[in-house]
Parts: C-alpha cells; structure tokens; sequence
C-alpha cells in the first residue's frame, strides 16, 4: 500500500498510527508490518544538511512510536 502526500485530505494510516503528521511518502505493508517513509525537501545547496536535519527531527518520535508499535523501517 502506498500513500502520497498530494490531497490536503491523506492522514496517516490510524492501523499504523494516529498522528496529525503526514510525510510526502509512505509505502507500507501491514502483512509484513513494514514501512517506507520519504520526505521531499528542496533547498540551495548550503542549506541540504540544515534541511535534513529539520526534516528528521520533524518524523523522529513519530518514526520511533511506529518502531514501537513493531514496524520495521527501510
């Protein structure tokens, strides 16, 4: 199953986790109960580091309750 972020509507999927956080991308499997989550970021070239790290940030306790919860990250 995969979720894209382009509808002001996508939630999060509440199977997984309830959240009112929506990364730009989530693949997932709730067979395997494995997930891939991607954040889109653009920004001058000095600032990629900067924006990564504000983007990890953003998703880390989400990413670390899913964990919990026995997903698997990819």
């Amino acid at each position: 199953t995969g979720l894209i972020d382009i509808d002001p509507r996508l939630e999060f999927p509440r199977n997984i986790l309830v959240t009112v956080l929506r990364p730009d991308l989530l693949v997932y499997s709730p067979f395997k109960r494995r997930m891939l989550v991607g954040e889109l970021t653009v920004s001058l070239e000095e600032n990629v580091l900067a924006a990564h790290e504000r983007k990890y940030r953003k998703y880390e306790a989400l990413l670390e309750s899913c964990k919990r919860c026995g997903w698997k990250l990819n």
